[in-house]
Formats: structure tokens, C-alpha cells, sequence
């Protein structure tokens, strides 16, 4: 066991691995940063603004530099003892000088850091899901120099048997494997320079059935959050949008589905974080090719010298780390699509080698001289002005036309609004799944801030902010005080003073009653827009809706629509 260490009159315990950790993490959050660590169980942790303070928090000016003390008991009760800070200690926003928190739930230090404890893991075999992440992340870096293979694979256990199956793996693989538990009674097991029959023999020693789903690098993703997502059979990022209830983005799916049949290649366009490889993929799934593989490709990812090899492939010592010959995105996704994000980022020499082979549908690997024939239908992306790029010659007008037999706009989140309200619903309820919190709802306050806030990172902006969310949370609603500051900041600079608000005299006040008006405002403007473009025709406008026909006509009584359009 390790030695404590003593600084001052603390002590704290901290595994020297993180797969030997602690059951329990500790969790610190402050704006956009999230600090997670291993804690042992009877050890004191001091949090402050600077040393002596075990665990620091410089960004936070209002902590003090010993701000409060934390110790963990068996059952994971956090109890926390304020150490005289300037400006508090807050539980369920009352301040405090010494309170007992149960595992998962939150207390605030100063004004804007929350810290709690989360369990980690059951069992030494077992790591957390962070770790086994930065695990992923760190071997497919080291696969993608030296053109090795990483697999993760999610096997059912049955309640208390999730050591059982991660001691079975040791056996088999030993160093090979890292494991850790996840929600649905899953354990993920990542593999890394596994080979084949390795996997076999892991399998066979499992059992076949328990098989719930496996991804593998290079192959099927290119990332270690799509690794997860592949395993898990779980939609990527962006995926919500596929369920939208905005007419705009309803169009777009239906005119993706409609380009999926030709052969024509796809530009999707739109800005960063609003789902351009959702769309992407259902160009995929609804294309002959859907049987065939879908590999994604960040070119923005990569520098100039390995994008080359991550898109045709490499030979054996063709740059230094190239210990064996690897295949490339393009032969990987042979027979399927392949997707192209960031293709703006394109060097020109990259440019040059992929308009020859969209032209020749053959392609030489970097250090080869054989050519290899190729059949991949490209779909790309950018949040850039290709068009002005060209007239600028930093991007190659004959792969421009190229790659632009069609094109698709994806409309951002805040041209959407009435998808915010669902989204966001949905992201901290997986959050809450994915990290062991009890349930927890947007507060009607909430999710008026989350209206007035223009979403520069779009969808994937507001999953993060309600993940932090879920967490920060003191209790079983989520409250405007536990969002980003930004967003409040943003909330509070649209909201109109009485002198320039349009309300009329007699209007509701409260502020409650104001973001249900904009609710019913959103809604009411959804509702008409469908029915003009469906000229009136009621079942045409609940289908483009997503909803029964017998709620679209209760829809329009209870708003007060007009059927008449024209």
C-alpha cells in the first residue's frame, strides 16, 4: 500500500496506478475545466486557491488558499469543514461551516468552483471510464505512428460479477487488456496491438454471448470517444439531430436521404459543433452502401506529413515509426463511404493526391510505388468559405468542383431553438446515467438562459455545458447558477428592460411567465411555418413535424392557429 503523504496537518493517499484506484474520485469543477483524481476512503484532502492546498484551483480567485477540507468515509459520504474561506462554503445554496454530502452530491466553494465525490470503480481490475479513455486516446496515437491495431469491446456482467469478467481477460491477455465498468451493466475491455487471434481466445474464454458490441482502429472509428460510441452501439455527438423537431433540419435530413440514393459526392457545410458527420452518416445509412463500412477522417487532425498516410496508407519505413505497412482511410472504406471533416485544412500537396485519386479511383501508398485501385464514395465538410479559398488559391478549384456534386447546409443550434429544450434534456440525462447521479430536470429558469444563449459551439457546446451541469448540481434541478457564466452572462444582456420590452401592459411579469411565452411563441412559429408549406394540409405538417396528427389539431386550438394558408 502507498505511504501517505503529509503536508502541513493534511494527508492524503494517491495510488501510484491509476488501474489500482481508489473506489471513489473525487470531482473539482470550475467554468469550463473539470479536475477528476483517485480518493481514498478516511483520507483528508484540502482544496484552496494555492499551496499548502493538496488539490489547487488557481483560476478561481474567490477561493481562499486553504479553503475547505474534505474527508471520505466508507459509504462515500463527503464531509467538508470550511477553513475560515472569505467567501464560503454553500450547500443547497445555504452557507455552511461543516455539512455531510452523499455520494454524488455537490456543495460550492467561493463563487464558482463545486466539488463532489463520484465512485470510480469496484474493484482493483477495474479502471474508471476517464482513465480507460486517456488509455484509448494514448494507444491509438501510438497505432497510428507505428501502424498498430486497438480493439475495445463491451461485454454484458451480470450485477457484482464485473471483476469476474475483467480477472478473465487478465488471464488471456495480461498487459494487453485495461478494463473498466460502465452504466448498463457493461464492462469495456480496450486491447491494444491485440492481434486476431488474441481476440478469439478472449472471446472463447468470455463466451460469445456476452458479446454486446466491439470497434477496432484503425477501421471502424478514428477517435477514442468513437471507439466507446462504436462499442456501445451509441450515436455519435451530433446525434440528436436525427430526431429534430425543427422544420429546417427536417428538410435537411429528407433532402440527405433523397442525395443518398445518387452517386453524386456530398459537401456538407455548417459550422463547428452542429453536426455535419450526423448528417454524413445518414447519407451512409440510407445509400446503397450501407452494408459497407462508414470511416470518419478529422483533416484538421493531423500534420501535413502523417494526413497523407492516414488518408492513402503507408509502406514499412517509409518515415521514421512506420515499423509495418498500414492501409489508409481510403482502402479501409473500400466498398463504403468515407467522410472527410475539415477539408479545408488540406495541405496542397494532400489536395493534389486526392483530387488524383477521386479522379482515378486508384491510389499509392506513401513509400510505395504500386497502385491500388479504390472504390469509396467521399462525403466532406467544412466550416469554411471554400469558394473564396479558391479565389485566393489556397484551395484547388478542380477539387472543389470535385467534391461538390451536391450540397448540404446544417443550420446552427441557435436557428433552431425549439430543438434546445430536448437536446439538452436529453444530455443530462445521460450524463446522470453515465456518471451514477440520481435524475435531475432543467429548471423552467434554465432553460429560458439556454434560449437567450446564441450557441457559438452549437450542439456540441450545449452538450458539454450540461454535462458540467449534471454534475455542479446541488440538487435534483438544474438551476441557471450551475450553467457556464457565459451563458447567464448572455441570458441577462438579452433580457429587455421594462422601458424597451414590447410587452404589453398587463402582460405577465414574472420571469417564469415570460419564458413560457417564448416557449409557446417557438412553438405557435413552428406550427405555422409547417402548415404554409404544406399549404394547409394538416397531415402533411404533422409528419414534417414528427408528431400524431391528433396532437398537431390540439396543437392548433390550443394556440389559437388559423387553418387557412396560403
Amino acid at each position: 500500500m502507498n505511504e501517505p503523504r503529509r503536508d502541513g496537518d493534511t494527508t492524503t493517499v494517491t495510488p501510484e496506478d491509476p488501474f489500482e484506484a481508489a473506489a471513489l474520485r473525487l470531482v473539482l469543477v470550475h467554468g469550463e475545466t473539470t479536475k477528476t483524481m483517485p480518493i481514498a476512503k478516511g483520507a483528508r484532502v484540502v482544496v484552496g486557491r494555492s499551496h499548502p492546498a493538496d488539490v489547487v484551483v488557481p483560476s478561481d480567485t474567490s477561493l481562499s488558499r486553504r479553503h475547505v477540507s474534505l474527508v471520505v468515509s466508507e459509504d462515500g459520504t463527503l464531509t467538508l469543514e470550511d477553513l475560515g474561506s472569505k467567501n464560503g462554503t454553500f450547500v443547497d445554496g445555504k452557507k455552511v461551516v461543516r455539512a455531510e454530502l452523499p455520494l454524488g452530491a455537490a456543495a460550492r466553494l467561493g463563487h464558482g468552483t463545486s466539488v463532489l465525490v463520484q465512485r470510480a470503480s469496484r474493484s482493483p481490475l477495474l479502471a474508471s471510464y476517464d482513465d480507460l479513455v486517456r488509455w484509448l486516446e494514448a494507444e491509438i496515437a501510438r497505432a497510428r505512428a507505428g501502424g498498430g491495431r486497438v480493439s475495445l469491446m463491451a461485454w454484458r456482467a451480470e450485477k457484482g460479477r464485473e471483476n469476474d469478467v475483467a480477472r478473465a481477460a487478465r488471464t488471456v491477455l495480461g498487459p494487453l487488456v485495461r478494463a473498466a465498468e460502465h452504466h448498463k451493466g457493461l464492462v469495456l475491455l480496450g486491447l491494444a496491438q491485440a492481434s486476431e487471434r488474441d481476440t478469439a481466445r478472449l472471446v472463447t474464454k468470455l463466451g460469445r454471448d456476452g458479446l454486446a458490441g466491439s470497434a477496432t482502429f484503425p477501421g471502424d472509428v478514428t477517435t477514442a470517444d468513437a471507439l466507446v460510441a462504436k462499442a456501445l452501439g451509441e450515436e455519435s455527438a451530433g446525434a440528436p439531430l436525427t430526431a429534430s423537431r425543427s422544420p429546417a433540419m427536417l428538410a435537411l435530413m429528407s433532402e440527405a436521404r433523397r442525395v443518398a440514393a445518387s452517386r453524386l459526392p456530398v459537401l456538407v457545410r455548417g459550422e463547428t459543433g452542429a453536426g455535419k458527420e450526423v448528417v454524413a452518416r445518414a447519407i451512409h445509412d440510407a445509400s446503397p452502401r450501407r452494408e459497407a463500412r462508414f470511416l470518419a477522417l478529422n483533416c484538421g487532425a493531423f500534420t501535413k506529413s502523417l494526413l497523407e498516410a492516414q488518408l492513402f496508407g503507408h509502406e514499412r519505413g517509409a518515415f521514421t515509426g512506420a515499423n509495418k505497412t498500414a492501409k489508409g482511410a481510403f482502402e479501409l472504406a473500400d466498398g463504403g463511404t468515407l467522410f472527410l471533416d475539415e477539408v479545408g485544412e488540406l495541405s496542397p500537396e494532400a489536395q493534389a493526391a486526392l483530387l488524383r485519386v477521386l479522379e482515378t479511383k486508384r491510389l499509392v501508398r506513401v513509400g510505395g510505388d504500386e497502385e491500388i485501385a479504390v472504390d469509396v464514395r467521399v462525403v466532406t465538410a467544412t466550416h469554411r468559405d471554400l469558394e473564396l479559398m479558391a479565389r485566393d488559391g489556397t484551395f484547388r478549384e478542380d477539387l472543389l468542383y470535385r467534391l461538390d456534386g451536391a450540397t448540404l447546409a446544417v443550420p446552427p443550434l441557435r436557428e433552431r431553438p425549439e430543438d434546445v429544450e430536448a437536446l439538452a434534456t436529453r444530455f443530462v440525462a445521460e450524463a446522470c446515467v453515465s456518471d451514477g447521479l440520481p435524475e435531475k430536470a432543467l429548471a423552467l429558469d434554465t432553460i429560458g438562459v439556454l434560449l437567450a444563449y446564441p450557441f457559438p459551439g452549437n450542439v456540441r457546446e450545449l452538450k458539454n455545458a450540461m454535462m458540467r451541469a449534471a454534475v455542479v448540481a446541488e440538487g435534483p434541478t438544474i438551476e441557471p447558477r450551475d450553467l457556464p457564466e457565459k451563458m447567464r452572462r448572455s441570458s441577462t444582456a438579452a433580457r429587455p428592460s421594462a422601458a424597451e420590452s414590447d410587452v404589453p401592459d398587463g402582460a405577465p411579469g414574472d420571469y417564469r411567465d415570460r419564458v413560457r411565452a417564448e416557449l409557446q411563441r417557438i412553438e405557435t412559429k413552428m406550427i405555422t411555418d409547417a402548415l404554409a408549406r404544406a399549404q394547409g394540409n394538416q397531415t402533411v405538417a404533422a409528419r414534417a413535424l414528427n408528431l400524431p396528427l391528433r396532437t398537431l389539431t390540439h396543437k392548433i386550438r390550443e394556440l389559437g392557429i388559423k387553418k387557412t394558408f396560403g
